[in-house]
């Protein structure tokens, strides 16, 4: 959709606002808007399967300054918890370092 996006979910069990602390309604159209793309609202298209399918839609309006401010925190967030336990991250890949160093 030129305005939009849709991702599809499947699930056996859906209470609303599943998906509302997921990253994807944020990331998807901030990824898009760098590219040029206009994003303005993400949808979860969801198919509950069971001895009835139902489905569901879970919209989140995009906003270029909020949204863009919440993942520059979430972003610096883990970055900081990374540092903190550089320590105890034996994966050097994570610090773009090789593990024979």
């Amino acid at each position: 959709m030129p305005l939009s996006v849709h991702d599809i979910k499947t699930t056996s069990r859906y209470n609303a606002f599943k998906f509302r602390d997921h990253w994807q309604h944020v990331v998807y159209p901030y990824c898009l808007h760098q590219e040029g793309s206009r994003v303005t609202l993400f949808e979860y298209n969801v198919v509950k399967w069971g001895k009835v399918n139902e489905t569901f839609t879970e919209p989140y309006n995009f906003n270029l300054a909020r949204d863009t401010e919440k993942l520059l925190n979430h972003c610096e967030s883990f970055i900081e918890f990374l540092e903190n336990n550089r320590d105890q991250i034996t994966d050097k890949k994570i610090f773009n370092q090789l593990q024979n160093e």
